[in-house]
């Protein structure tokens, strides 16, 4: 798998102390709630709640068919200080990864993305939590690191925080091999 699929395997990771309220409102709130930097890119996790009691905007069908349409997705962005930008909706794999993947199945050298690239790696909810985690290959560069977060069928505008890309940038370079001579 290429880098930009997630972190390497050898590696357990660094923590980056990060809980930072995106934003709120009367009934949803939207937060950075944790952040682990490999070598080579970061997971993030967000946290979405709703007030208990009210009722969601939208009732979903666990294992509904067609897929959920695009408004039911929750979109995160992520900015680096050198104006890169990469985005995500919902569980489906970013636009990299399918390329990855057509390149492979045709027998073609995968061509490697600029970044940064954001790719769900799981989480879920309902109700009035949602736990969403995320991969953003590769490191940032120096500065601040935008995240962002959007989820137009629950009312949820686009909320954002800066995390600071420099300690992310240590965190992960610090991050070190579980095995003498390993590669992920």
């Amino acid at each position: 798998m290429p880098p930009y699929a997630g972190p390497p395997d050898d590696e357990l990771g660094v923590a980056v102390s990060v809980r930072q309220l995106m934003a709120s409102s009367d009934d949803i709130a939207v937060g950075v709630t944790g952040c682990v930097a490999y070598s080579n890119g970061f997971q993030l996790s967000l946290a979405i709640r709703r007030r208990p009691g009210t009722e969601p905007p939208v009732q979903h069908r666990p294992g509904a068919y067609p897929p959920e349409p695009f408004e039911m997705r929750a979109r995160v962005a992520i900015r680096f200080a050198d104006g890169r930008e990469g985005a995500t909706s919902g569980h489906v794999p970013s636009d990299e990864m399918m390329d990855f993947y057509r390149s492979w199945s045709e027998g073609k050298e995968p061509v490697e993305p600029p970044g940064p690239v954001v790719r769900p790696m799981g989480g879920g909810g309902g109700g009035t939590r949602w736990d969403l985690n995320y991969w953003v290959w590769p490191l940032p560069p120096d500065g601040p690191v935008t995240i962002s977060c959007e989820w137009d069928a629950y009312k949820i505008p686009r909320a954002s925080a800066d995390l600071d890309g420099s300690a992310l940038r240590r965190a992960g370079l610090s991050s070190t091999k579980l095995w003498e001579g390993s590669s992920s």
